[in-house]
């Protein structure tokens, strides 16, 4: 890894920095299991490099407001390739019965991908009047863009069983796939303070849409040319807000309520669009016939092939699914105990909504049965007949339910005292009280002067970022 970072204090309180971070990261055979014998040059020669590179200004502007803008872009790809002196002759060699590969990687896949980011950021303060408000407002936009390029040796692997010629692996190379999204966000937050009452408001709308990119993808050995058009596939926007309540009940910033009921958008990316590509990767089974012997497939020597799959995978709504998102509400008491630990009971709960999910389509309702999974090593045994799976069912969906459930059960210990929805939690926390730290505030430090209006901005500005924060005579505690 490789960092710079500049940074220009052109006057007292204007600022500039500029980020430059490269990332690389190279294994000269990347082995990926099965089978568990690969040899050298069988293995992936990996070459990936990330580039994170940006400007960013902080000012103070009288003395109450601080404004941040900030452009990002990271950019990068990954590179997983065959090993140098490959021909385009070699084709990989699997052998199940020996459980080993051999002659070659198991193609190329180049991954270049992108994301551009820019916020901007303004903190202001009102004079004291009927208490204190630090508002932030903000309005940011990302840009994300991902690209699959797969190739492959003569468009198959060679499949042996047990040293002698069995069958091919083919594929539908070369493939190609760009996708794209845009997101726009705005928000607003205002945390007021009224004697020892802090109270802590504010809201949020993102809008996303996304789309696949039109591509054209060259013939391969077994697939003709195909041209895909842009397609758009989601279009969302999500409105949310914050709303906390914090009391210094001595007034000496030791012993604190706190009470919050926000609701929170769960984070979305370009994975909303790539999961829905039509240009996708695919692979289908051929018998051979090793007729002169020479251990090279020719086309006269591959049994019959029905074609490959077609991705079918789709959205219901032509605007892609909802935005989903979390309702939490928390309530508790923190008190401080010395000089760096507090302690605390708070109470949590989350309900999640809206969440994306898979279903067959083709399948009917009539060809669902219900099935019991068994949880290995639960004080219970068995779990109960709740998930629903179809017949025929690929191993891997039955292993992420089975997974699900065994997060979500709770021995019956508990349950007895708790109910089947609430399980109790016990942490620890050993925190140092310290002034909120934020990039505004290493700023107005560096370039600060002993005087009242520059404090003044220090204090906006750490209010701003750490709503959470309740203050006394005495000593300042924040809460994470």
């Amino acid at each position: 890894m490789l960092p710079i970072d500049l940074t220009w204090q052109a006057t007292t309180n204007h600022r500039f920095d500029y980020l430059l971070s490269v990332n690389v990261n190279d294994r000269p055979h990347r082995r990926d299991p099965p089978p568990a014998i690969i040899e050298d040059a069988a293995a992936w020669k990996q070459h990936n490099i990330h580039t994170t590179t940006g400007p960013r200004y902080t000012a103070v502007f009288g003395s109450r407001t601080v404004f941040e803008s900030a452009f990002i872009r990271r950019s990068g790809y990954g590179n997983y390739g065959y090993q140098p002196g490959a021909d385009p002759t070699d084709i990989r060699i699997e052998d199940p019965v020996r459980d080993t590969a051999s002659v070659a990687s198991p193609g190329h896949q180049y991954r270049p991908n992108a994301r551009t980011q820019f916020n901007n950021t303004l903190t202001f303060g009102i004079p004291e009047r009927f208490g204190s408000h630090n508002f932030k407002v903000g309005v940011q936009y990302a840009r994300q863009y991902f690209e699959t390029q797969d190739e492959r040796n003569g468009d198959l692997d060679i499949i042996y069983n047990n040293g002698v010629p069995n069958s091919v692996r083919i594929y539908n190379t070369p493939t190609q796939a760009i996708s794209y999204t845009n997101q726009y966000g705005f928000f607003i937050q205002d945390d007021w303070r009224l004697g020892r009452m802090t109270l802590s408001l504010g809201g949020r709308l993102d809008f996303m849409n996304g789309w696949n990119d039109a591509v054209d993808v060259p013939a391969g050995r077994f697939i003709g040319a195909r041209r895909f058009d842009r397609r758009d596939v989601i279009s969302q926007h999500l409105g949310v807000w914050r709303s906390g309540w914090v009391y210094d009940v001595r007034g000496d910033g030791r012993t604190a309520l706190k009470v919050n009921y926000s609701r929170y958008g769960i984070q979305v990316g370009i994975d909303r669009v790539t999961n829905v590509n039509p240009t996708v990767n695919a692979s289908g089974t051929r018998a051979w016939t090793d007729q002169n012997g020479d251990r090279i497939p020719q086309d006269n020597e591959l049994g019959p092939f029905s074609g490959f799959v077609a991705s079918s995978a789709r959205y219901t709504t032509a605007d892609g699914p909802n935005w989903p998102y979390a309702d939490e509400v928390t309530a508790g008491i923190e008190q401080q105990i010395g000089g760096d630990m507090r302690v605390g009971a708070m109470y949590y709960h989350r309900r999640n909504r809206q969440q994306v999910g898979r279903r067959n389509v083709a399948v009917p309702t009539s060809a669902y049965t219900e099935q019991t999974i068994s949880v290995p090593g639960s004080p219970t045994g068995a779990g109960t007949p709740r998930n629903r799976l179809v017949r025929g069912e690929s191993r891997d969906t039955v292993r992420g339910l089975r997974y699900r459930r065994n997060l979500c059960r709770v021995p019956d210990t508990t349950r007895s005292l708790f109910g089947r929805r609430f399980s109790p939690v016990v942490s620890a926390n050993c925190q140092r009280s310290r002034p909120a730290r934020s990039m505004c505030s290493r700023v107005i430090r560096s370039a600060a002067t002993p005087s009242r209006r520059l404090k003044a901005s220090k204090r906006a500005q750490c209010s701003a970022c750490d709503s959470g924060r309740y203050s006394g005579r005495n000593r300042t505690v924040r809460s994470r």
